[in-house]
């Protein structure tokens, strides 16, 4: 099974969510939005159901268009999930960074 994790996107579940899809896949996709949205407040937040309705239309939209993905339907295929993963992971990456130190250089 596939767990939401900090600063650790899942690889793309292999089947395309839109508007009536339910499960676990969207449970995540919900967490992945929402963690994206307290950085990109643009981003409109959805509540964690596992329901892919309109709300989650709304915001994989507003992701769409927000990143200049190619495809700005609301369908979160392979090239939109990873996009949302690499944007979460991104903005989830810099939670760990304490005062005073930077991703990416070594600390001795």
């Amino acid at each position: 099974p596939l767990e939401y994790t900090e600063a650790s996107g899942v690889p793309f579940p292999g089947e395309v969510l839109r508007v009536g899809s339910e499960g676990e896949d969207v449970v995540l996709l919900q967490r992945y939005l929402n963690r994206i949205s307290e950085d990109f407040p643009e981003i409109s937040e959805v509540s964690v159901t596992g329901y892919f309705g309109n709300q989650t239309e709304a915001s994989v939209m507003s992701f769409q268009e927000y990143f200049g993905t190619s495809a700005q339907s609301g369908i979160v295929d392979a090239v939109t999930w990873d996009a949302i993963i690499d944007v979460f992971d991104d903005v989830t990456g810099a939670d760990g960074v304490r005062e005073g130190q930077y991703p990416g250089y070594p600390i001795s």
